[in-house]
């Protein structure tokens, strides 16, 4: 989409953007997926967040939930990809959660906690960095699935 009013800044336009989209997908009842990328230091982190967001911070505002996907080498010999709650508005944000990608068909098959240690995903400082009170998104929200 492109916006066609008068914007001083780039990012004005943006932020603009990002609250119609909202507005539409609650009009029509349903969820609105959007790409976004990361600034240059984002693109080195290990685990990618709210303020890695480039061009206009004002994009996350509107969101309901951003999950921001990010992949080290020693994940892509392992064959995984590791997906992080940023932000949600229906349940709890800060999880980490791994996939199995399948880039050929663009689906990813999640990995229960389980299998992710069995992996070796799981550094043991990520584990214990989990406050007591947080629950794993697989609780919170239901099973996870393909």
């Amino acid at each position: 989409l492109k916006m066609t009013g008068s914007y001083k800044n780039r990012w004005e336009a943006l932020e603009e953007n990002c609250e119609m989209l909202r507005g539409l997908a609650g009009q029509y009842q349903m969820a609105i997926w959007t790409g976004g990328q990361v600034t240059r230091g984002g693109i080195s982190k290990e685990l990618v967040d709210m303020d890695d967001i480039s061009a206009a911070f004002g994009k996350v505002f509107p969101l309901d939930l951003l999950l921001t996907m990010s992949q080290t080498k020693e994940e892509q010999t392992k064959n995984a990809i590791r997906f992080h709650v940023a932000k949600s508005r229906l349940g709890p944000s800060g999880d980490v959660l791994f996939a199995q990608p399948d880039f050929e068909r663009m689906k990813f098959e999640m990995l229960t906690e389980g299998e992710a240690k069995t992996r070796g995903l799981f550094p043991k400082k990520k584990q214990q960095k989990r406050s007591s009170g947080q629950r794993p998104l697989s609780n919170a929200m239901g099973t996870q699935g393909p």
